[in-house]
This record gives C-alpha cells, structure tokens and sequence, in this order.
C-alpha cells in the first residue's frame, strides 16, 4: 500500500519546526560556549589574582615558616574553591605547597620551567567529577601554580546545557503546534478553493471561487480560476446551444420522414422485398429520432435544474410509479421485476426528470437481462442526509474494459457486445442526478449482472416534519 503523502499544512509545519530548532540550536551553542569562555575567563582571573599575591610575597625576603602560612592561608580563603597551591625554587622543586596540587605531587610545566610561557591556563583532571583549572607563573626566580576545584563553575554550565536540552524537545512541540495552526489559517482560503472547485461539474459551472479580498497570491489564484471557469462556462454554453438547435432542426424532418413511410408502408400493393426495406428504414429513422430527443434531454439536463420549477419530491411514489410502469414488460420477457424498502425521503428537484433517471436505469437492467427468470431489484435506504437508491439485475454485466466508460455519451453495448443504440441513457441518467446535487456508481462484473447506486441529497427529518407532517 503506497504512503498517503503529507500534506501541505503538515509539510510546512515540520519545515517551520526545523527552522525554529536549527535558529535555536545555533543560538544555544553561539550563547552555550560564550558562558563556558566567560566561566574559564573568570576563573582564569581569580587564579591569577592569587598568583600576583604570591608574586608580592615571593618578591620580599621571607622564610619556610612564613611562605608555608601564606600558602595554608591561601587554601583555605576559599573552602567551597579548593584552592591549592605550589611554591617551586628556581629548579623547578617544590619548596612549599599545599591542597590536591601538593597532594598528587603535581610537577610544573615545562614551558614556565623554561621561560617559555606566561600563565599558562589549563586542565588537570585527578579522578574526580570535576577537572581543576591551573595557573602557573615565575617570579623572582621562583615559581608559584594555584589550581581550583571547578565545580562551582562547571556546574552551572551543566545545568544551563540541561535546561537547553530540555526546552529542544518542547520547542520543537510547540513551534509544530504554532506552525500546523498557522499553516492551517493561512491555508483556510485554500481549502474553500478546493472546495468550490470540487463542486464544479459540466452541469454545475455557475460556482464562483470565493476570494478573501487580500490581495495575496491566493486571491490571484481564485481570480484566474474563476475566469477560466467563466471562459469553460461559455464553451460548455455553446456548444449545449449547438446540440439543442442541431436537435432540434432534425427533430421536424425526422418526423415527416417518418409519417411518409408509415403511409408509404400502408400502401397493400407494396412489393415483399420493397416493404422489409421500407421496415429498415423506418426502423433506423425511429432510432434517429430516438437519439435526437435523447439530444435534447441531455442538452436539458446538462443545462442544471430550473430553480422555479423545483420542488420537494417524494422519492417513494416516483419509485413506484417506475416500477408499475415497467413492470408489464418485464412480466413479458419472463423477468421478475421488484421493489423493495419504503423510501420516505423527499428530494428537491423535478419529479419529471427524478422519474426519468430511474426509468433509464431500470430500461438499462432490463435490456441486459436475457435469461429467464432473471432478477430486477430496486432498493432504497435513507441516511441522515442522503437517499441511496439501487438498481440491481442478474444480467450478462459489464466487461471490465467498458466499465469505466458506461456512463459516457454514445458508448452502448447489445446483448451481443455489439454496439447499438443511442448510448444516451445513462449519461441522462448520470447528468440529472448530478443536476440533483448527487452521483451514480455502478459496479459490475461480466456474467453476474451489475448495481448502479444512485445517491441524492434529502432534508432532514425536523425539515420533513415542518414541511409535510
């Protein structure tokens, strides 16, 4: 099963989401490793503010004793620091030292030892969850290297990365959220596009696409559709005239046609061979003249439903009358022809043409329905809003070549899959439910007969009540 794609509010909802997350993350690292810079800096500062204190002291002339209290002083200044300090002679040996520095007997860089460096700042890590940060300096030929415990430093770097790996995950939440609502207000006029544009059929071209006044690209989109609408409306326009009056100038010499042969055919000394042709030919005028008013039924119904002569129909005694009328035929080619379920529902629309619809249906099941004792159903059932109307036969069925185009004009088959007949009933059918705001289906297989489902829009029952009860 091929994956339903995203939509577009979806798609432009996750590409706002990625935008917010990369502007957050770049600035979160830009503002993450500018703190971890200051943090180092200040930290840097206070070791070196200790170093020059011990400058001061190691430039004056003072013994063991003295040095070894400056440096115990020094140390425990700062408890929650864990300052440590080293005094080194010019050789590089410790002469005095106190804290993790004088415990882990912590040599002195090689660069300060040679002259090298200038307060070097870096990184020693004895084992525990916090590395110390060192300074180490020279001094009138003797060296000092102060070192504290990072913690207090490094730990509120780590709860300041914590608190912007925490908000990643709810940002990116709601910037999906915010942008799934934005794309959804900005698409809002979009989908009434799509809508109208749904609604837009051969015999529904009077729609308009509404536009939101803005200005925007939107608008311009509604405004071109619109005209092309109006430009396919004038097209569909002429050319139904054209069908109508090209219908219609047949229609009178058709009939004359027609009532010469029959008088012609009345004629007793009319030769054998001259009367089957004369048969022939009356038998492919009354075709002709068939499809011609079938012509115009089209062009009619194409045309959409006349609002003043619209009207709340009964759906149940158009069935019936369908049924009755077609019944006596089907009785005759030893069909069964029935109905079944009582349609209460009432249709806006013209009971004439609600008649019609169900006659071609009912007219196509029994031409294709060959075998004795075949079946003809009419069914009906009624939802919250619509009437679903069947019409069910046990013929010989549609191949699956021609199902596709069973509702198209002039395409017919007999009972012999030779084409035939004027190939108008069903597309008549197809436009008047249509022009009833509804739709026919058909399904069907070759030797198991088929079903075509027409469904029509219904009021409501309080409607109902109001109107009829």
């Amino acid at each position: 099963m091929p994956r339903r794609p995203l939509s577009v509010g979806a798609r432009w909802a996750f590409q706002y989401s990625i935008a917010v997350l990369v502007t957050f993350s770049l600035l979160a690292g830009y503002t993450y490793r500018e703190m971890r810079d200051r943090v180092k800096r200040d930290a840097q500062l206070l070791l070196e503010l200790q170093i020059a204190e011990l400058r001061e002291v190691l430039g004056g002339a003072v013994d063991s004793k003295t040095l070894e209290a400056h440096v115990a002083m020094l140390t425990e200044a700062e408890p929650r620091l864990r300052l440590s300090v080293q005094i080194f002679d010019a050789s590089g040996s410790e002469i005095a030292g106190s804290g993790m520095l004088a415990v882990r007997n912590t040599p002195l860089p090689a660069a300060v030892l040679e002259g090298r460096g200038e307060s070097p700042f870096y990184e020693l890590d004895f084992g525990e969850e916090y590395p110390h940060w060192v300074v180490a300096s020279r001094g009138d030929g003797r060296f000092a290297q102060v070192a504290l415990y990072s913690e207090e430093f490094v730990r509120s770097l780590r709860h300041l990365r914590g608190v912007l790996l925490t908000i990643a995950p709810v940002l990116v939440v709601v910037s999906f959220g915010t942008g799934w609502w934005l794309a959804r207000r900005g698409l809002r006029p979009l989908s009434s596009i799509v809508g109208t544009a749904r609604r837009i059929t051969g015999s529904h071209l009077d729609e308009v696409i509404p536009m939101a006044g803005a200005g925007d690209e939107l608008d311009q989109l509604a405004e071109t559709l619109n005209e092309m609408i109006a430009r396919i409306r004038q097209s569909f326009e002429k050319t139904r005239r054209f069908s109508a009056a090209a219908a219609h100038q047949l229609r009178t010499p058709l009939s004359r046609l027609r009532g010469q042969l029959e008088l012609t055919l009345g004629d007793p000394g009319l030769g054998t061979e001259m009367r089957h042709s004369l048969e022939r030919t009356l038998s492919d005028v009354e075709e002709l003249a068939e499809t011609v008013r079938s012509m115009l039924q089209l062009a009619s119904s194409e045309a959409g439903l006349d609002p003043s002569r619209s009207a709340w129909v009964s759906l149940g005694p158009v069935l019936d009358s369908v049924v009755e009328f077609y019944e006596p035929l089907a009785t005759e080619r030893g069909l069964h022809l029935f109905r079944r379920g009582n349609c209460e529902a009432w249709v806006l629309g013209e009971a004439t043409w609600l008649r019609q619809l169900f006659a071609n249906l009912v007219e196509n099941a029994l031409r294709f329905t060959l075998q004795q004792g075949g079946k003809i159903e009419v069914t009906s059932k009624i939802t919250e809003t619509r009437v679903i109307v069947q019409v069910r036969d046990t013929g010989v069925g549609i191949a699956a070549d021609d199902l596709e185009w069973v509702f198209d004009r002039f395409h017919a088959l007999d009972q012999e899959g030779r084409r035939g007949g004027s190939g108008l009933g069903l597309t008549i059918a197809r436009e008047i439910a249509r022009a009833h705001q509804g739709d026919i289906t058909v399904e069907s297989a070759e030797g198991s007969g088929s079903c075509f489902t027409v469904t029509l829009p219904r009021d409501s029952a309080e409607e109902a009540e109001r109107r009829h009860g």
